[in-house]
């Protein structure tokens, strides 16, 4: 609006009486700045929110019907009260303190809701909400967002969150929940302390992390994937796709627990151009029977584990009506290496759980259960391998070379015992065969211990508390050792 559109009723020669009233007129008609609905009155006076003298013009702002921008300033604004934005703007050095009720945005306007500043989230009740989007928009957060001690759920449909410079994170034992969501984060850090958790533990939805550094320090249930009726397609994702990076030194755990008859995953993937990094724990574990299910981390450049990598699959596959059900839980890096260091690193292959990569390169630390591993393997001086959480077998798909120690269980009972194979070659170099022997039983007792289909060479040495030597088999192809238990001495 413009001054001559005012109507002021005197003439020219008594504008210096009336002045103040045509000012006031053109005042009260102007636009708010910023073209929002209602604008922060006092940017660096902090104020609550369901206050309407807190705001310009003086009105409370009207839940899924109003456009609102706080200005720049150190101020804190403290809602208790549910609000969604047709569109919102939080600049610099603003806290939002939401201590009641749902922070959402109703979409009229793509791309209209950016935060530069703080968002506290405080409450039970607490909920990010951007159902509003119903189709791909975006939100842009280059400020910081935390859940503090509580639980925040971030809901969503079809919705970016452009996380450029930007920090989103669970902190005081707060927990971080994507949720029944289909979001994509972009950029900027995502992250737990060490009192806190990261989880998604919806079904049918996507959650997807692009270029974003993860860091988490507490409990992070990073994919759980419980939901689903039957015929419904069961899928629970997180991946980063481009740059990011994801580190872990506390705990973290992706497992599918899957109640339908379509495909399933709970997935953590990161791309050629991703960094991975582990000195805590990370289990992978596939609960479900269900048909065509998986749960994985896939990496696809060089990994290196300093930590504890659990690969479990704790459901049995079952027959179905017409074929086998087919199922993996499974730590995949693809097209590259996975080195692991540390002398109390580890990876735990259990009940058919598998590591795949184009080298696996264990240097210290331990490879343990019964599982898969995928890949030229190479087991330094300073590491270990041990079949079985007692007793039990490793697979080996490709050539092993064995430099460490071979910690054998033997039963003398049952006659069994653990088991190396490999569809390759296998190669002992000066590798040590640590014998332990369950139920002892008096008298000679031979155990198959290293079967592979492309022969047996190098060198070993034996430590065991009986009489035990090994003997080449079946053109070399399979080792056995034979250990020799006295009888028990009489005491006079």
């Amino acid at each position: 609006m413009i001054l001559s559109k005012i109507k002021c009723p005197y003439s020219l020669r008594f504008l210096s009486g009336i002045a103040s009233i045509c000012l006031l007129a053109f005042l009260l008609s102007a636009p708010v700045l910023n073209g929002a609905d209602l604008v922060w009155a006092n940017p660096g006076t902090s104020g609550v929110f369901e206050t309407d003298t807190n705001w310009n013009p003086a009105q409370v702002p009207v839940n899924s019907a109003d456009t609102i921008f706080l200005g720049t300033g150190v101020y804190t604004v403290t809602k208790t009260s549910t609000f969604s934005a047709i569109e919102m703007t939080i600049e610099a050095d603003v806290l939002l303190e939401n201590q009641g009720g749902k922070l959402g945005w109703k979409e009229v306007n793509a791309d209209a809701y950016s935060n530069a500043g703080t968002i506290h989230f405080t409450t039970a009740d607490a909920q990010w909400d951007l159902h509003g989007a119903k189709t791909q928009h975006t939100v842009f957060n280059s400020g910081l967002i935390q859940a503090d001690g509580i639980e925040l759920e971030i809901s969503g449909r079809s919705v970016t969150v452009d996380n450029t410079g930007g920090t989103i994170e669970a902190m005081n034992s707060g927990t971080l929940n994507q949720g029944n969501t289909s979001i994509k984060i972009k950029g900027g850090t995502y992250q737990s302390d060490a009192t806190s958790n990261i989880i998604n533990d919806g079904s049918n939805r996507t959650f997807t992390m692009e270029g974003v550094t993860i860091v988490n320090d507490g409990y992070n249930k990073i994919v759980e994937n419980t939901g689903g009726e039957s015929g419904n397609i069961q899928k629970t994702g997180y991946a980063i796709t481009t740059g990011g990076s994801f580190n872990n030194s506390g705990t973290v755990l992706i497992e599918n627990r899957a109640i339908g008859d379509r495909r399933s995953e709970a997935r953590v993937e990161l791309s050629s151009d991703s960094t991975f990094s582990n000195t805590g724990t990370i289990t992978i574990d596939l609960v479900t029977t269900r048909d065509n299910a998986y749960a994985q981390v896939e990496t696809n450049s060089n990994t290196l584990n300093e930590g504890i990598i659990n690969v479990v699959h704790t459901g049995a596959s079952v027959v179905g009506a017409n074929h086998i059900y087919d199922s993996e839980a499974r730590f995949l890096v693809s097209g590259a290496d996975f080195t692991q260091t540390g002398a109390g690193s580890a990876v735990n292959l259990v009940n058919g759980g598998k590591l795949i990569a184009n080298n696996v390169l264990i240097t210290e630390g331990a490879l343990t259960g019964n599982g898969i591993v995928s890949g030229i393997t190479n087991i330094g001086s300073l590491a270990s391998v041990s079949p079985g959480a007692s007793i039990g077998v490793l697979e080996f798909d490709s050539n092993l070379t064995l430099a460490g120690a071979y910690h054998i269980e033997v039963d003398s009972f049952l006659d069994t015992s653990d088991l190396l194979t490999s569809s390759g070659a296998m190669f002992f170099d000066d590798a040590v065969f640590d014998v332990s022997v369950l139920d002892i039983q008096n008298g000679s007792h031979s155990f198959l211990v290293a079967s592979a289909v492309g022969g047996i060479t190098g060198t070993l040495s034996i430590l065991s508390s009986y009489d035990t030597s090994y003997e080449l088999m079946n053109s070399n192809r399979d080792l056995m050792l034979t250990v020799t238990i006295p009888e028990p001495g009489t005491i006079s």
